[in-house]
């Protein structure tokens, strides 16, 4: 650990070089991901008529590999130095989408009701109604 009072001036050029690591690497892995996708999914067999539609979502997937390896080394950096709450607070906002709010909250609703009607369905398998 280089993370006290005495050692504060060591601390900047460890994570500069610990997120310049992640970007680096999130760009390889995006730019390797994307070339390699298809082949990937040719080598898995996967079926003629959803490979097209894997390879959008993975080019998506892959996509977003910068913004995630950047996250997880900010949120380790911060859990290391003991502050666990800042990367929970990051998730939550980036979580709430401000934009599809009403979308997430209908999604919500529809989830609720399908377990609701499930558990429903349950209770009459388990507790069938008596013949009358």
């Amino acid at each position: 650990m280089c993370v006290s009072s005495r050692t504060r001036g060591r601390v900047l050029p460890l994570v500069g070089t610990a997120f310049a690591f992640s970007i680096a690497a999130g760009i390889v892995l995006t730019v390797v991901g994307i070339f390699l996708t298809r082949p990937a999914l040719l080598l898995m067999k996967t079926p003629a008529d959803v490979v097209e539609d894997s390879a959008v979502y993975l080019h998506i997937y892959f996509g977003g590999m910068v913004f995630n390896l950047v996250y997880n080394m900010g949120a380790a950096i911060l859990r290391a130095v003991g502050d666990s709450k800042r990367p929970l607070y990051v998730l939550i906002i980036t979580c709430v989408n401000w934009f599809n709010s009403h979308n997430s909250c209908c999604e919500v609703c529809i989830v609720l009701i399908l377990i609701l009607k499930m558990i429903a369905c349950k209770g009459q398998v388990v507790f069938p109604k008596s013949p009358r």
